[in-house]
């Protein structure tokens, strides 16, 4: 019987899907631990299969395999592979648990007519589960231990930049139907979305400061000019004129 590692399990668009969550996340996160995109490939591999599955289980999901319950069959393949790679921990399943209550809620939200704000945002606290997930394997690769503090920083930041993200695809995901967090506050505020979305933002822009005060002052520095560096090649996209069905 073949190994997870061995199996064809991957499809084109689940790789495709995750390219772009990958770029982002290389340019980002690899800094931190002084990797550069020279040193991807040698993660390449499990980042993108993990990733890849996640994505897929959108796809199904977004084809109407509900009742077959994707992610767990996913998700059971993931923990297999990083079992077998001996990169499997507590904190890793602590994540894929939160991306299977983002899934649940996600499903909930584009399913019902009556979507509430905590519900919103509580997706965008859980959506960004990924990419904590991904940042855990990094660091299992590299055989250090887990910063909690670096990860609760950055939590806000990828909330942000996972709103940014939706806010320039959000005609083709209102298109396509699939899950986009501005789109859902033009749901529940109409005319008036980019105004309550501008709050949220800066509701976790808050969030990340008041947390970057707690690091010594030459970390302070050293973040607020990364993330200068940042928004400089990723300015803030517009934040688009809704689309009201009259």
């Amino acid at each position: 019987m073949l190994s997870i590692s061995k199996k064809p399990l991957i499809s084109f668009r689940g790789l495709q899907k995750s390219a772009r969550l990958l770029k982002d996340f290389v340019l980002f996160y690899f800094p931190i631990y002084d990797l550069s995109m020279e040193d991807f490939f040698d993660y390449y591999p499990i980042l993108s299969f993990s990733e890849a599955m996640i994505y897929q289980t959108d796809l199904l999901l977004e084809e109407g395999h509900r009742e077959k319950d994707p992610w767990s069959v996913n998700r059971s393949l993931i923990t297999k592979l990083l079992l077998e790679l001996d990169l499997h921990d507590e904190e890793i399943e602590r994540e894929l648990d939160a991306l299977g209550e983002y899934i649940a809620i996600e499903n909930k939200l584009l399913s019902s007519s009556s979507i509430s704000a905590s519900l919103v945002r509580k997706a965008s606290e859980l959506r960004t589960s990924d990419l904590r997930f991904l940042h855990r394997i990094l660091v299992k690769y590299l055989k250090i231990p887990y910063e909690e503090e670096l990860f609760e920083l950055i939590w806000p930041l990828e909330i942000l930049a996972d709103i940014e993200d939706d806010l320039v695809q959000y005609k083709e995901d209102v298109s396509n139907k699939e899950y986009n967090t501005y789109d859902m506050f033009v749901q529940l505020y109409k005319r008036e979305a980019s105004l309550y979305l501008e709050k949220e933002m800066l509701y976790y822009r808050d969030i990340y400061e008041k947390r970057l005060e707690n690091f010594p002052s030459d970390i302070q520095e050293k973040w607020r000019r990364g993330y200068e560096l940042y928004r400089e090649q990723n300015p803030s996209p517009e934040i688009p004129k809704p689309l009201i069905s009259e």
